[in-house]
């Protein structure tokens, strides 16, 4: 009888604390969070578990391995990238991450070696002012909700990482509804260590559209109204949908909107603007507008942690020589006109049946400058072959163009196209079909194209803007679904200043 009660106590006392441990982390939970919980999910609670088994797991880890060798020696990196969120779900939407995928992909980053950094580093590093250590990067969240933040904070806290939320200044200072984050919540944000708080306009519009009395509502109002709410600088922008006015029909309000933003802020953040292409951030001295104009990485909600780090390091700056693999580690990059494709270690870029062409280019090639860019091509359909070199963006860079009847080398500045140079050669379109060798070379100023390596055009007088920038392919035909090509193999070579035709040729490799 005796055993009986005292075993009935020991299981009471076990009930017993672990209400009580509950009833602790409960009250932490209310404590940190400051008692809002306006539509809490079930889910937030898992994140706060799941963030916690990660920390103690961590701290024995480091308990045996004694140290941490992660390594944060400043080094010459040259891009970094910024990615962006906005809702974390219990179960993906198909447009926001659920919260497994959420934390798959951090713990990825965490296990690769990646680190945030803080906005304010994230200008010094693109003004030139600061050296930032390897695998820096930026995490950004757009909107201000609260599935975002509440299941995110916890592991981003377990991993010593930080965030910035971009909010909208109308909601967060009179939502109620529980889907936005309200004032208490942005102060308490504001207060940590590891949340800056930016503007995502005042009400959330398409700026482009915003009649020109309302903008500076939206761009100044939001930042005044934010300030005053956390009594802290807000200096970064992020435009709502991730759009600078891309429609080209909008060149006006486009310009507006950016000048705007640019008197304003210090950083504004997108994800599209016509004729960027290059997925991380690079250091350009003098270019101010790349200082001010930040590209994301709009985060997949099918993405893996895998798949993020193979993407991460896909537009990393590559180095020289440079043989491409033709799959998805290249970072070959569409320029949303036509189709790209990657089958079976071939590279295809073809037309759709409404286009006239395509594009793409590889990502990381930003601050390349004096090299050979060979490939081998099989043609597909259409009239004309481009081989770009030298690609800053859709409206500067040089070309090999290969016609029916034609070889020419062009430049587009600022948008304006330049035949430089051109001749009338004839490459049988048997030839063309079967496969040939197709190069441009870019050396200074100094511009060559060639064919199964005999010279077809050249030309001394690039233009001096055109002084470095990455490499791609176009192909065309006034006929709708036409052009298209199959490229089997890619080689870069890094030529020296100086260095003469025939010495660089021997360096290519097809």
């Amino acid at each position: 009888m005796y055993l009986i009660r005292k075993d009935l106590l020991r299981r009471r006392s076990a009930i017993f604390l672990v209400i009580c441990v509950i009833y602790f982390f409960a009250l932490m939970a209310f404590r940190a969070y400051g008692g809002t919980y306006s539509q809490w999910k079930p889910y937030y609670w898992k994140s706060r578990a799941d963030a916690l088994n990660y920390k103690l797991g961590a701290m024995s880890a480091a308990f045996l391995a004694g140290s941490n060798n992660a390594d944060r020696t400043p080094v010459a990196v040259n891009s970094v990238p910024v990615l962006v969120y906005h809702g974390i779900l219990e179960k993906s939407d198909g447009v926001n991450v659920d919260l497994e995928t959420f934390q798959d992909q951090m713990l990825a980053l965490h296990k690769n070696g990646y680190h945030t950094i803080s906005v304010n580093d994230l200008y010094d590093f693109l003004t030139g002012q600061k050296r930032l250590p390897r695998y820096s990067f930026l995490i950004t969240f757009d909107d201000g909700r609260k599935d975002s933040y509440y299941a995110a904070d916890p592991l981003l806290n377990a991993l010593g990482y930080s965030a910035v939320m971009f909010a909208i200044a109308e909601y967060s200072n009179n939502d109620r509804n529980g889907y936005y984050l309200d004032s208490d919540e942005i102060k308490r944000m504001a207060e940590s260590d590891n949340w800056t708080i930016g503007s995502h306009s005042y009400s959330h519009r398409d700026l482009a559209r915003v009649s020109a009395s309302d903008l500076p509502n939206e761009i100044i109002g939001s930042r005044s109204a934010l300030e005053d709410l956390i009594r802290r600088p807000v200096e970064t922008f992020a435009f709502p949908f991730g759009d600078v006015g891309s429609n080209e029909a909008l060149n006006q309000s486009k310009r507006t909107l950016r000048d705007q933003a640019l008197a304003t802020y210090r950083m504004s953040f997108f994800q599209y603007l016509n004729g960027k292409r290059f997925t991380q951030n690079y250091q350009l001295p003098g270019d101010l507008g790349d200082h001010y104009l930040v590209k994301r990485v709009s985060v997949k909600p099918e993405w893996s942690g895998e798949d993020l780090i193979t993407i991460l390091r896909a537009g990393n700056p590559k180095l020289l020589p440079y043989v491409a693999s033709l799959d998805k580690h290249d970072g070959w990059v569409s320029t949303l006109w036509g189709d790209l494709r990657l089958e079976n270690g071939r590279l295809i870029v073809q037309a759709l049946p409404d286009s006239t062409g395509s594009a793409v280019v590889l990502d990381g090639t930003r601050l390349w400058r004096n090299y050979e860019f060979a490939a081998s091509i099989s043609k597909l359909g259409g009239s004309n072959i481009y081989l770009w070199a030298r690609f800053k963006d859709d409206n500067n860079y040089v070309a090999c163009n290969i016609g029916l009847s034609l070889a020419h080398i062009e430049e587009v500045v600022d948008g304006k196209v330049h035949v430089i140079k051109g001749t009338e050669v004839i490459i049988p379109e048997s030839t063309k079909r079967e496969g040939f060798n197709a190069i441009i070379r870019v050396n200074g100023r100094t511009v060559e194209c060639l064919s199964n390596g005999v010279p077809l055009v050249s030309t001394e007088f690039l233009s001096r803007t055109l002084d470095e920038g990455g490499i791609g392919f176009k192909v065309w035909d006034s006929a709708r679904g036409a052009a298209g090509i199959s490229v089997t193999s890619v080689g870069v070579t890094s030529l020296e200043p100086g260095s003469t035709p025939a010495e660089s040729q021997k360096s290519a490799t097809l």
